[in-house]
């Protein structure tokens, strides 16, 4: 199958022209003489990018406390693969695993730490007895191969109970063996963030970095970074904005860009059932929220897309150069007043939305914008 995208914007640096050819699912540079295209995807008037990665969300349904459909929130947005963060354990993945297997957007999970992950309840860590072991969590990955790209830990006072950062420990040492890297939620403490960020090492990632809540932020009343969450970007930890119910705020995502826009970051919705309805809505509303920051398009396309695929170790992903996978997102920017909330209520008005038209998985159209 041979098909040719025409009329694109294209912002990735090192780019060229307006036409990408795709070849039984990959990107390449040319076509033998003798080949014809079979198909031609029109991206008149709209940008395309390399497909968009949404690095935390929860799509356990049915089975999860908050799960939602992975495909309502995967390519009917736009969105060629999301990260499931921790909906499910080592005791329920074979059940997971039915999820990623029938869903049409490309479905990788980061197990949580906890053997029942978010299955039974939302304060999974509360006891220790309750964490899968080295051996389970290795058996789970030889038993599900290139499925499980990290380990999901929550640290926050309703999960963990009087454990503190027990559990990131446990999670560290399985983790470090298994070369995997860890995706720790902060949010209100015990724990506090500079008993937290020590003990993350390079290429593990820290989302609702932004949550803005009081007491256990990253940024001082100054503005400055707290000493612990400077010296953790320095070594290659990754802020994840992990925009969930109440885990992203305007003003602490603003004071941070000003000051520190030189740090890459990644771009999460943490989409589950309780937030599709707002304030979240979707990762390209989420995007949208940020680029009224003036991030330029190009840096903040890679939050979504080569900053997490490097991130995960997700091999022939994201960038739209030959030979990568082509799942593709075309979408526009188009010019809109509307006023949204983040998650703890404050009003922001946007004069730019994000709107997904085509998604794309191995060269195919698997979801068009027809309205």
């Amino acid at each position: 199958m041979i098909s040719k995208i025409i009329n694109a914007e294209i912002v990735e640096e090192g780019i060229q022209g307006s036409e990408i050819l795709i070849r039984d699912g990959y990107i390449v540079s040319e076509l033998e003489s003798d080949e014809i295209v079979d198909n031609i995807i029109d991206a008149q008037g709209h940008y395309v990018s390399s497909g968009f990665i949404d690095s935390h969300v929860h799509v356990f349904e049915h089975m999860a406390l908050n799960g939602i459909n992975a495909d309502d929130i995967g390519i009917r947005m736009g969105v060629t693969d999301v990260i499931d963060a921790g909906s499910t354990g080592s005791s329920d993945f074979y059940e997971f695993n039915k999820v990623i297997e029938t869903s049409q957007t490309n479905v990788h999970a980061l197990i949580n730490i906890a053997k029942k992950g978010l299955v039974a309840n939302l304060h999974e860590l509360r006891d220790m007895n309750d964490l899968s072991d080295r051996e389970e969590i290795e058996e789970t990955i030889a038993q599900y191969p290139n499925k499980i790209i990290g380990i999901k830990v929550r640290l926050s006072a309703s999960v963990v109970g009087d454990n503190g950062v027990a559990p990131l420990v446990e999670a560290i040492k399985i983790a470090s063996s298994l070369e995997l890297p860890i995706m720790v939620h902060i949010g209100n403490p015990p724990p506090y963030l500079p008993d937290v960020f020590p003990l993350l090492r390079s290429g593990d990632i820290v989302t609702h970095a932004f949550h803005g809540k009081k007491d256990n932020t990253i940024l001082t009343k100054e503005g400055d970074l707290i000493a612990e969450a400077k010296s953790a970007i320095d070594r290659g930890v990754l802020f994840d904005v992990g925009h969930g119910s109440a885990s992203f705020g305007f003003e602490v995502f603003g004071r941070f860009i000003q000051k520190y826009g030189q740090y890459d970051f990644s771009t999460s919705t943490d989409l589950h059932v309780r937030n599709v309805d707002g304030p979240v809505y979707s990762l390209m509303i989420t995007l949208s929220k940020l680029y009224s920051y003036n991030i330029p398009l190009n840096s903040l396309l890679k939050t979504v897309t080569s900053i997490p695929s490097k991130v995960f170790n997700m091999k022939n992903k994201g960038s739209l150069l030959p030979g990568n996978k082509a799942d593709i997102t075309i979408f526009s920017i188009d010019k809109h007043s509307i006023t949204l909330q983040d998650s703890l209520g404050v009003e922001r008005e946007l004069f730019y939305l994000f709107n997904a038209q085509k998604t794309i998985i191995n060269g195919e159209v698997v979801w068009e914008n027809n309205g």
